[in-house]
This record gives structure tokens, C-alpha cells and sequence, in this order.
């Protein structure tokens, strides 16, 4: 073996070669892998948190869930990750949210 392919390695994720100084993470995944994933887990993890807020907000206005709930969550989940602090986001930011998409669909009646 050279020495130029010393110490060298996949990752097991997206395949690419790295050198000996890219920093690999558990399961022999790259930084910007990693980072892809923490990114996922945190997504999901931020839309569960929302789903559980729209549904305060339909106890609040006393309607049940909608039949459309994930077509509604889906679009507060984009438009809270667009428009609010991606770190500091809170319930207000998702009543916002909810609000701009009751009055997208107002638009897409008229």
C-alpha cells in the first residue's frame, strides 16, 4: 500500500473518500453526514413537537382534527423552519403558521 492511501477511509453513508484529518463519527460516517443526519433527527423531532401544537390549537378553536391534519402540519413544519428562529422557534411562530395556511386555502377559493 502507498503511502498516499494510508490511513484513508469511506464513509459508509455517502461513500466518499476521506483523508487521514476528515474527522469520522460513529458507524464510520463523515462530518457532513453526520451533520445531515443530526439535522433529520432534529426535524422530526421539531415536527412532533408541532403536531402536538396543532392540536392544541384545535382544542383551543373546538374543532376536531382535520382530515387534511398531515397536508396542514407539513406545511406549518415548512413554514415555521422559513420564517421563524430555527433554534428558538415556540407555539406562537406555529399559530402563525396555521394562520398563513387557512389563509392560503381562503386564496385558493376566491
Amino acid at each position: 500500500m502507498s503511502k498516499i492511501n494510508q490511513n484513508r477511509w469511506d464513509c459508509t453513508n455517502c461513500g466518499v473518500n476521506q483523508g487521514p484529518n476528515d474527522i469520522w463519527h460513529e458507524g464510520d460516517i463523515c462530518g457532513t453526514c453526520s451533520d445531515e443526519l443530526d439535522e433529520l433527527e432534529q426535524d422530526e423531532e421539531d415536527k412532533k413537537e408541532m403536531n402536538g401544537m396543532l392540536i392544541t390549537i384545535y382544542d383551543r378553536i373546538g374543532i376536531d382534527e382535520p382530515s387534511n391534519h398531515e397536508q396542514i402540519l407539513q406545511y406549518v413544519f415548512v413554514d415555521v423552519k422559513e420564517t421563524a428562529d430555527p433554534v428558538d422557534w415556540h407555539d406562537g411562530d406555529v399559530a402563525i403558521a396555521f394562520r398563513r395556511w387557512i389563509e392560503a386555502q381562503a386564496k385558493q377559493d376566491e
